[in-house]
C-alpha cells in the first residue's frame, strides 16, 4: 500500500484497498494548496 494520499486513492480506484484493521492513516498535505478534508 502506499504512503502517500495519492497513492493510497489511486490503489483503490484500482480495487486495492488499506487493510481492514480499524486503524486510522495519517498522511501529510502534498502541499498548502491542496489542503482540504476528505471524510
Amino acid at each position: 500500500m502506499g504512503q502517500t494520499l495519492a497513492e493510497i486513492l489511486d490503489g483503490a480506484a484500482c480495487g486495492r484497498f488499506p487493510e481492514t484493521d480499524g486503524g486510522t492513516t495519517v498522511v501529510a498535505a502534498p502541499n498548502g494548496r491542496d489542503t482540504g478534508v476528505i471524510a
